[in-house]
């Protein structure tokens, strides 16, 4: 099953309802209205290539229902869904899991590819003591030096 399309209105206390169309493997349409609160949701900048590129790498590695995709680049008021200012979320990738959690950085780089099957192996890795601080830190200053680096090639 794969999501055809997504269409924001106004409802639910997120403050936005999707309605989405799946087509299913049986050719069957279906059409469910939800709220983002309900579930697994990506807040992703689309100007930087090098973040564009990972958003649809992962996309197409399948299980795509699991995870609405936002692009801030084209929607820039909706990081108030997870109380942040616009630049932050240009700067490091944003998740608000299914249960209302939000994930920043590392953090949601770990959410997202651990959603994949093949791939659940690194949340629990991700989590050992020694290597989340050393994850954290490598992925902030990477994200630090690719934000300046996309704001001095005026990508937004």
């Amino acid at each position: 099953c794969r999501a055809d399309d997504v269409a924001d209105g106004g409802g639910a206390s997120s403050g936005r309802v999707a309605i989405e169309t799946r087509a299913c493997d049986r050719g069957i349409r279906a059409v469910r209205v939800m709220s983002r609160a309900d579930k697994n949701t990506v807040y992703f900048n689309s100007a930087c290539p090098v973040c564009r590129s990972g958003v649809e790498w992962r996309q197409a590695q399948g299980s795509s229902c699991e995870i609405e995709w936002i692009d801030v680049h084209n929607a820039p008021e909706i990081v108030a869904e997870v109380g942040a200012v616009l630049e932050d979320v240009r700067e490091r990738l944003h998740v608000r899991d299914a249960q209302g959690r939000i994930l920043v950085g590392a953090d949601a780089v770990v959410f997202v590819l651990g959603s994949r099957p093949g791939l659940r192996w690194l949340e629990p890795l991700a989590a050992l003591p020694v290597i989340r601080p050393l994850l954290r830190w490598t992925y902030d200053t990477f994200a630090r030096v690719l934000y300046r680096w996309n704001r001095s090639k005026e990508r937004w």
